[in-house]
């Protein structure tokens, strides 16, 4: 059995790398279509080493584990949540489209992810389009799938943000400024991943978007809101903060051209729980983040149209429709990462989660 192979890691314009894929058990290959995990392990993959006062040093070894994963007859059981992509082609005759993935950092050389086929059926789910005659070639989706027994994808949520966008970048805010480009508001946003017709071409490690009265802020549909939050879970260009992960659609990528559609994307945090509480059918529990998470460091700095007060700590809402993948108790003291829509309330950010996993230690 093989237990670990490096591989090379990066593109003719990227320092070359080594990756380790270690295989826990051997992996048999057998009938018409099987699953495989390929998982990143985060803490073996990076190393920070906080050098004071000198500057900060890491190593990054991308160490993997692959295991095999049955396909479950019940494709609700398997899913692919949140994907992100460009429709290259459609098929109105199959109810088919082909998507081709967000890479990251867009490079000339490898602009685009890998190519997916996906099949439709009539219990897809459709937002912001009215169905499948009006998936468009050239559109951004975000996409639920479910694994087929087969080895297809069907898609049970398809969701276009913007459907006149040429260009999108997905990422955490770092700055929020005040009018001063054309008498515009701005923020930059950090593209972790990003894809579009300029973007593709000529990637750019962040941008800094003007925004005005004809920028639409809105809040993904890949976690369903309760209408029933015992706070107001709102997304303008009032309460966008540093820190919160959005994905921004323009027409082009230049200093002149404003962010159309700005769209609050969900989020993980990891932190400790320091107190439990309840609110109606809620739980409450605050979170307490590490001093180098997102918030800590992006929302406190000074000249920002919006600065959190007390950017240590997510109020994080649970009700009977999260998904708890934890195992142990849900208790102060005990370290879980949270999944789901961070809102700016006011100077307080809270989070409705949708799924809780165990965490890691900080």
């Amino acid at each position: 059995m093989l237990a670990s192979k490096p591989i090379a890691v990066g593109e003719a314009n990227a320092i070359p790398m080594a990756a380790t894929v270690n295989l826990p058990s051997p992996i048999a290959v057998s009938g018409p279509a099987m699953g495989l995990v390929l998982n990143l392990q985060q803490s073996a993959s990076a190393t920070l080493t906080k050098n004071s006062p000198g500057g900060d040093t890491y190593t990054i070894r991308p160490t993997f584990t692959l295991v095999s994963m049955p396909i479950p007859q019940d494709s609700r059981l398997a899913k692919v949540r949140g994907l992100d992509g460009r429709i290259t082609s459609t098929s109105s005759g199959e109810n088919k489209f082909t998507l081709k993935t967000v890479n990251g950092y867009s490079r000339p050389t490898a602009p685009a992810g890998s190519l997916f086929t996906i099949t439709t059926d009539a219990s897809t789910t459709y937002q912001g389009v009215g169905g499948f005659s009006s998936l468009a070639v050239g559109a951004f989706v975000n996409a639920d799938l479910a694994l087929q027994p087969d080895g297809s994808l069907l898609a049970t949520r398809i969701e276009v943000e913007d459907p006149n966008a040429t260009n999108v970048m997905i990422g955490p805010i770092s700055f929020v400024y005040g009018a001063c480009i054309a008498s515009s508001n701005s923020l930059t946003d950090f593209g972790s991943l990003q894809q579009g017709s300029d973007l593709d071409t000529n990637p750019v490690d962040y941008w800094r978007y003007p925004y005005d009265s004809r920028t639409v802020f809105r809040i993904s549909r890949q976690i369903s809101i309760p209408a029933n939050l015992p706070f107001a879970a709102t997304f303008n260009s009032s309460s966008v903060v540093a820190g919160q992960n959005v994905s921004l659609s323009s027409l082009s990528i230049s200093s002149s051209v404003r962010a159309t559609t700005i769209t609050l994307r969900p989020q993980n945090i990891n932190g400790a729980v320091t107190a439990v509480s309840s609110a109606g059918p809620f739980s409450v529990y605050s979170v307490s983040l590490a001093p180098y998470d997102l918030f800590p460091t992006l929302a406190v700095q000074p000249a920002q149209t919006t600065v959190l007060q007390n950017p240590n700590v997510v109020e994080v809402y649970v009700d009977n429709s999260t998904e708890l993948l934890n195992s142990n108790v849900l208790a102060p003291g005990s370290v879980f990462r949270f999944k789901g829509l961070i809102f700016n309330d006011n100077g307080t950010l809270r989070m409705f989660s949708a799924q809780i996993s165990d965490g890691v230690p900080e």
